[in-house]
């Protein structure tokens, strides 16, 4: 059977914890590991973790490093010591469905079958957004991410990390982490689109459990619109974004040219008419939203 290592940095996160790993520990698929790590925390999440680990000897608490590295240096770390050929990523706050291991891993062994597992995949599925007494809100992906392409994705983030299962072939192709990484999702993601294959399974697989301390989750409508039309100046496109796209084609993959399309859209230096050109002529999708921004700045 298959080993699977489940990557858990913790951080302060005491309040969830247990339940979630819980879930992990209740999969239908058995043959996992969770590594965790903790980035020091100052609440119950070290008691939580040493209490559990000592009674499962699939919980491996790794605490190699004491400083705090921050999420996605802590991730780097957990990729770093996985042994594992497929690797899911996940956050300390969730509840995953008793079977969403054993319904990505069936996938992922299929197109394995199908590609070769030698080619980079990224399977990732849906997942209901709660509020933190998981009762469900909505869904969060819905249909969108059955777009695919590079082109498709510059633009739009479609790939949640802690929905998302990984073959070693792509774990070999984003480790170690490069410069600029803000958000291991999206880079993953975006190494997937550029050099493997990505497949969405448009069905919820885990609770999204939304809070106050989450780091990313979905906004209200409010603070949607206030973050579009209340900043201080309009914007396109990410600034952290755009850094970690930059940094993929110089240290990546530099010949890519819908990597070097995106820098030219996003680029003051470019006028609208060679924007508007550039993203016809590589098909490039953008959300009427980010569209007319870009209009209106010129």
């Amino acid at each position: 059977m298959h080993k699977v290592d489940i990557l858990l940095p913790t951080y302060n996160g005491g309040k969830f914890l247990e339940q979630q790993i819980k879930s992990l520990l209740n999969q239908s698929y058995k043959h996992i590991n969770i590594l965790i790590r903790d980035d020091g925390s100052s609440d119950q999440t070290q008691n939580i973790i040493k209490e559990l680990a000592k009674v499962n000897d699939r919980i491996i608490v790794n605490e190699e490093i004491k400083e705090n590295l921050g999420l996605v240096s802590n991730i780097n770390f957990l990729l770093g010591i996985s042994n594992a050929d497929y690797v899911m990523y996940c956050d300390q706050d969730d509840v995953w469905f008793e079977n969403k291991v054993e319904v990505l891993m069936k996938e992922m062994l299929n197109k394995e079958q199908d590609l070769g597992k030698q080619t980079p995949l990224l399977i990732h599925s849906d997942c209901y957004v709660t509020d933190e007494n998981l009762k469900i809100k909505s869904l969060f992906k819905g249909a969108k991410p059955l777009q695919y392409g590079l082109e498709k994705s510059l633009f739009k983030f479609y790939v949640q990390g802690a929905s998302t299962l990984i073959n070693k072939a792509l774990k070999l192709e984003i480790y170690p982490f490069i410069n600029d990484v803000y958000l291991h999702d999206r880079y993953t993601h975006l190494c997937a689109e550029i050099k493997g294959r990505r497949f969405y399974l448009n069905k919820p697989l885990m609770y999204y459990r939304q809070h106050s301390e989450n780091l990313v989750g979905s906004s209200s409508l409010y603070k949607k619109i206030k973050n579009i039309f209340l900043r201080d100046r309009f914007i396109f496109f990410q600034s952290t974004d755009r850094k970690l796209i930059e940094s993929i084609l110089r240290e990546k993959y530099f010949e890519n040219e819908m990597l070097a399309a995106y820098l030219k859209i996003t680029s003051d230096k470019t006028s609208l008419w060679q924007k508007l050109r550039i993203i016809k002529f590589h098909k490039i999708s953008m959300r009427l939203k980010e569209l007319f921004i870009m209009i209106i700045k010129f």
